[in-house]
C-alpha cells in the first residue's frame, strides 16, 4: 500500500510537508523591484534565526538553497515590481507532531505583481478585539500560524485600514500585518516583542536607521493610552515601508513630523 493525497475530492501529486499539516513553517514576504530584493540580507537573517529556533536540520545548506531559489526568481522577474511570498516548511518524514531530527526544509514561493500600496500616509488605525496569542519561543518569528490575524480581520466591521492587536495584559504588540513605531522627544519607540509578534525586517531597518542618526530607540511595553501621548505614529512592513498614521480609534493624529518624513525619504532611497 502507498500513501496518497486528495485535493477537492481528486487524487493529486501534491507535496506533503509539515507546514501543510501543522503550520510547521516559516515565511518571508519580499519586495522584488527591477530584479533586486529589498532588504534581502535582513530577510535571510530572520529566516536563519527561525531555522535555529525551530531546529531545522542542515540549516546552513537550507539557507543557501533559499538564496539560490531567490536568485532564480529574481532572474525570471527582472522587470517591474513583484511580491514574493517565500515559505520554508519542514519535511514530512513520519507521522506525529514530533519532527524527525533529519528533517530539513521544503522551499515554495508565490510570485505576484505588486498592485500598489493598500496602506497610505494618513491611514486610519483601530484596535482589534481579538487577543494576540503569546508564545515566547515563537516571538519575533514569521511562522505560518496566522489564525490570530485571520480572526482579527474577519471580525472587524469598521473602516480602519489596519488593526492593532493587544496581548492579554492590554499591551499593544503589533498590527495584523505591520509593526508599530512612534516618535516623542526624538526617541523612536516600538513595542517589545519578547512574548508575541513578528520582528519585521522594516521595523529593524527603521530602528537601525534611527540609531545611525545618533538618536535613541526604545523597545518597551506600550499601552493604548501611551500612543495618544506620542508626537507621531507610523506602521511599517516590508512592502510599504513606514506609513504615518492620521487617526487612531477615532482620535485625529498629526501625520506630519520632520523626522518621520526623514525616515520616509530614507526608505524611498532604498
Amino acid at each position: 500500500m502507498t500513501a496518497s493525497c486528495w485535493y477537492q475530492g481528486q487524487p493529486q501529486s501534491l507535496p506533503l510537508d509539515r507546514g501543510w499539516l501543522y503550520g510547521d513553517a516559516l515565511f518571508e514576504t519580499l519586495m522584488l523591484r527591477q530584479g533586486q530584493f529589498r532588504l534581502f540580507a535582513l530577510h535571510l537573517e530572520r529566516l536563519a534565526l527561525g531555522f535555529e529556533r525551530l531546529q531545522f536540520a542542515a540549516a546552513p545548506s537550507l539557507l543557501e538553497q533559499v538564496q539560490e531559489q531567490c536568485a532564480a526568481i529574481a532572474a525570471a522577474h527582472g522587470e517591474g515590481d513583484w511580491v514574493v511570498r517565500l515559505q520554508v516548511s519542514r519535511q514530512l518524514l513520519g507521522r506525529g507532531y514530533k519532527p524527525d531530527a533529519q528533517a530539513t526544509g521544503v522551499i515554495m514561493a508565490q510570485v505576484t505583481p505588486w498592485a500598489g500600496p493598500v496602506l497610505k500616509p494618513g491611514l486610519s488605525l483601530d484596535y482589534s478585539q481579538v487577543q494576540l496569542s503569546e508564545q515566547p519561543l515563537l516571538a519575533g518569528l514569521k511562522h505560518a500560524n496566522r489564525l490570530d490575524q485571520v480572526l482579527a480581520r474577519q471580525q472587524y466591521q469598521g473602516a480602519a485600514q489596519e488593526l492593532l492587536m493587544l496581548n492579554g495584559q492590554g499591551q499593544v504588540i503589533c498590527g495584523t500585518m505591520t509593526n508599530l513605531l512612534a516618535i516623542k522627544n526624538n526617541v523612536l519607540y516600538t513595542p517589545r516583542l519578547a512574548r508575541a509578534g513578528v520582528a519585521g525586517v522594516m521595523r529593524r531597518w527603521l530602528l537601525e536607521q534611527w540609531c545611525a542618526w545618533g538618536l535613541p530607540v526604545s523597545e518597551q511595553l506600550l499601552y493604548p493610552q501611551d500612543l495618544l501621548a506620542m508626537e507621531y505614529l507610523m506602521v511599517s512592513n516590508a512592502l510599504h515601508g513606514p506609513v504615518p498614521v492620521g487617526q487612531l480609534a477615532g482620535h485625529a493624529l498629526n501625520p506630519d513630523h520632520v523626522k518621520g518624513q526623514r525616515l520616509m525619504a530614507a526608505f524611498e532611497a532604498l
